[in-house]
């Protein structure tokens, strides 16, 4: 082998200025440690053989061969291994890429499980009250309420029908002096081949017997030896018959029940927000009653206007007819025929703590979250948007606060109706733009220019919290 003298591999590992890029390929680059090794073996230079034999037998320890020596080797060079420089810069694009892919991501979740359920939400509201508003325009509704038997129309095909089971049949609404009876479809529960009725009614809190063993707040209870339902409508509705009370005497006890649960799960969250009353503990009750009783209440049902007028006394009468369908007041022998009627063992409580409700009352306790599972509601809260009516702010810099949609804390009330529309439009020009379809955009954006409704939408999306990477691709 020819000699290599020691000044031209001193030459040779000079280091040279390093460039902002990564150097190409050279001779010294392409050296392996075995030819780093032989190379200062042949120059004699015996202190380099023994700092790069101590390196390699160091590398072997760690396991961590290639790091080791291209660290070692810059060190020695002043320059970057190109391979090392590489290696950092895939680092960092992954990172990025990681970072970008969960912005993305975070996003979608927003959009999917925030942004259209709420957008859904706001507009069931708008489409009830639209609807009953119609009702009560309409003069074809006049006179008696028809019956809809859905048996008479379900295909021969069809063994297992969903909404309709068997024979029952349903009221349609009808007319009621200058309102209307709101009533629609009901959930149907067969027991032991008989369609029931689940009813439910939600309660500021669970009431339990006072001292003196009485229950003096609306309630259902569940008796969990016999299973027997027993309906509390509470002193404050005239359940109190003690002759010495004369206002209570001269009340008639009244249930309020509705077979619409979404009403009772917006009541749910109203009472805790209410401005009279802190502390509240909300229960939504619920239980079975045979259709033919339902049909029966509902029938008799007169408005509220009429509720106090001579001879109704005794009547049920149809409330809160603008939030919602099938809620009504019981009264007189319906409510007597109620109680005795109850199916046994049917009590279900939805509650957001187990303590707010105790075994020996509540029935079947559960969690109020499975009541939204079962209605397809959310259980976050309705993201920010502009305000309508309250925390105004600057003309020029709008306080963003959550969409009242179902209830509005800052007034401690439901949700005006009138808003209900204004929401659902606000949430869905966000959505169409989200995922590019038009068809979605409701007719008050339908003329906003793309660029700008996706300027929108990015605004909206920073306002909650969120943000989309400036070279993500709206459709």
């Amino acid at each position: 082998m020819e000699r290599v003298r020691a000044s031209e591999v001193a030459a040779d590992l000079e280091p040279t200025r390093r460039p902002a890029d990564p150097p190409p390929d050279t001779r010294r680059e392409q050296l392996s440690p075995e030819a780093m090794l032989a190379l200062q073996q042949s120059a004699g230079n015996q202190a380099a053989v023994a700092r790069l034999r101590a390196d390699r037998a160091q590398i072997s320890r760690n396991g961590n061969h290639h790091n080791k020596w291209d660290q070692k080797r810059s060190d020695r060079t002043g320059r970057p291994h190109k391979a090392k420089w590489l290696r950092e810069q895939d680092a960092i694009k992954a990172r990025e890429k990681k970072e970008r892919n969960a912005k993305v991501r975070a996003v979608r979740r927003f959009m999917e499980r925030q942004v259209a359920p709420w957008a859904t939400q706001a507009r069931i509201g708008q489409l009830i009250n639209t609807n009953f508003e119609e009702m009560k325009a309409d003069d074809s509704l006049k006179g008696d309420a028809k019956t809809l038997q859905p048996s008479q129309h379900r295909s021969a095909d069809s063994t297992d029908p969903q909404i309709a089971p068997g024979d029952t049949q349903f009221l349609a609404p009808n007319k009621s002096g200058d309102t209307a009876i709101h009533r629609g479809i009901v959930g149907i529960e067969m027991v032991e081949g008989v369609p029931h009725v689940r009813v439910y009614s939600a309660l500021w809190a669970e009431a339990r017997p006072d001292k003196t063993g009485k229950i003096t707040h609306k309630d259902v209870h569940q008796d969990p030896e016999t299973g027997a339902i027993a309906i509390h409508t509470g002193r404050d509705q005239g359940e109190d018959k003690d002759a010495s009370k004369a206002e209570a005497a001269s009340k008639h006890p009244i249930m309020w029940l509705s077979a619409e649960p979404l009403r009772q799960l917006k009541w749910f969250y109203k009472y805790p927000i209410e401005k009279f009353a802190r502390g509240a503990k909300p229960v939504v009750r619920s239980f079975l009653v045979p259709n033919e009783l339902w049909l029966e209440i509902s029938g008799a049902a007169v408005s509220e206007d009429e509720a106090t007028e001579k001879g109704n006394e005794d009547k049920p009468f149809n409330v809160d007819t603008a939030y919602g369908s099938n809620q009504f007041g019981v009264r007189g022998p319906l409510l007597d025929k109620l109680r005795s009627l109850a199916a046994k063992n049917s009590l279900v409580s939805y509650v957001g703590d187990m303590s707010h409700s105790k075994p020996e009352f509540g029935g079947n306790i559960q969690h109020v979250d499975a009541l939204h599972q079962q209605l397809g509601a959310p259980t976050n809260t309705p993201p920010k948007l502009k305000p309508l009516h309250s925390q105004q702010g600057s003309a020029g810099n709008p306080i963003w606060a959550t969409a009242p949609i179902w209830v509005d804390p800052d007034m401690g009330k439901f949700a005006r109706t009138a808003s209900h529309g204004t929401f659902a439009d606000a949430l869905s020009i966000h959505y169409a733009t989200w995922v590019g379809k038009d068809a979605l955009l409701p007719d008050a954006y339908s003329k906003v220019p793309k660029p700008r409704r996706q300027d929108m939408l990015r605004e909206f999306l920073t306002k909650n919290g969120h943000e989309l990477p400036e070279d993500y691709a709206l459709p």
